[in-house]
């Protein structure tokens, strides 16, 4: 994300005729952002909305996994769901419950 002043120093700067690697490399950004800013495709100082994350989808089920299957204990437990596209890795805390502190990995399943 850029701010106002760095967008108004890059637009200045394609009008003195820098390239956009010129650019890039001046203000430390990737060329793609930089792209961006100059295509109108993005605002200074508004940040891209964030994708859900995939593990909310299915942390009520994981709660009741948890919960219903006390033989994790405190090793992680690993379960994989084809129809969520993912594998979820957890590690209960010491009070053997769901809560913030539990390791939460979420990945695409393989096959």
């Amino acid at each position: 994300m850029l701010t106002q002043e760095e967008d108004v120093e890059v637009h200045a700067l394609r009008k003195q005729g820098w390239t956009i690697s010129e650019i890039a490399r001046h203000t430390g950004r990737d060329r793609k952002t930089i792209r961006a800013y100059l295509a109108g495709e993005r605002q200074p100082g508004v940040r891209a909305v964030v994708e859900e994350d995939p593990f909310d989808r299915i942390e009520a089920y994981v709660a009741q996994r948890l919960a219903d299957d006390t033989a994790c204990g405190e090793r992680p437990c690993s379960m994989r769901s084809k129809a969520w596209g993912m594998t979820v890795r957890i590690r209960r805390s010491p009070a053997n419950s769901v809560n913030e502190s539990c390791v939460r990995i979420a990945k695409p399943a393989a096959g």
